[in-house]
């Protein structure tokens, strides 16, 4: 009896060039779509970040006599008399409570908690380092009604919510560029990395982080943070367009619409 061996198939060399160079045009098309999957699970983790310190914001005032967060109360160093150190629970002198954000400086940068936006991909460190890095924190709040102060000179005013006009224009926090400090009150201190990335990302020096630049330079969006404790993207031009409740449209109207004067 003869025996017959049916051998295995086996692709040729020409339909394994076909299958590699299919897999390679899907991949091609799948992975910018992947990429636009994790950026917008990125973007709203960062909405997330500035929703949480926003109602955090509004439990302070709650709890202290209807004021506004200061972004800085002066305290001794290392007692995080900062906004993120009183939403912590980290600030020291005098004890502050514990507002539900996650701040720890000794964390990476990734894991940075309530602080950190994962959109950004300059890391934490320090500002004159170079290419310059983020010393605080990812977000910055509204200077001009965020008071600050170093001992006992004051140099923002503290103020209160009856200083809010209107809740749902006035900004309190946004993603900032500010890498040597915490708070915002113009559109080039402000980064708009959500949907691309922010043209001044990796720079050699500080300054030049938050260097007014072309508005067409600007492609992605920025999270804003509003004291009603809404948050949405806003482009650089849309913030550029912002006028204050005097009419007036500038770099920094924006950050004074919905405040009183």
């Amino acid at each position: 009896m003869r025996r017959i061996w049916a051998g295995k198939a086996a692709f040729t060399l020409v339909e394994l060039l076909v299958v590699i160079t299919i897999i390679s045009i899907l991949a091609a098309l799948m992975l910018p779509m992947l990429r636009g999957a994790l950026e917008v699970s990125r973007g709203v983790v960062c909405l997330n970040n500035l929703k949480t310190i926003c109602f955090a914001q509004a439990a302070y005032s709650d709890s202290n006599k209807n004021s506004i967060l200061p972004m800085n109360q002066g305290n001794p160093y290392g007692s995080y008399g900062t906004w993120y150190g009183l939403l912590s629970g980290a600030c020291t002198n005098p004890p502050s409570t514990d507002y539900g954000v996650i701040y720890d400086r000794s964390m990476s940068n990734k894991a940075h908690g309530t602080c950190a936006c994962p959109s950004e991909m300059v890391p934490w460190g320090n500002c004159t380092d170079s290419p310059a890095k983020f010393s605080y924190t990812y977000y910055g709040v509204n200077g001009n009604v965020c008071g600050y102060r170093e001992g006992t000179t004051v140099y923002i005013a503290y103020h209160k919510t009856t200083d809010i006009r209107n809740a749902s224009l006035a900004v309190f926090a946004t993603d900032t560029n500010h890498r040597a400090s915490t708070h915002i009150n113009y559109t080039n201190l402000v980064a708009y990395r959500h949907g691309a990335d922010d043209p001044r990302g990796q720079v050699l020096d500080y300054h030049d982080a938050y260097a007014v630049m072309p508005r067409d330079a600007f492609k992605g969006k920025a999270n804003v943070g509003y004291f009603d404790c809404h948050v949405a993207p806003r482009t650089f031009a849309q913030l550029s367009e912002q006028p204050d409740d005097a009419g007036v449209t500038n770099t920094s109207s924006f950050a004074r619409a919905g405040i009183k004067p």
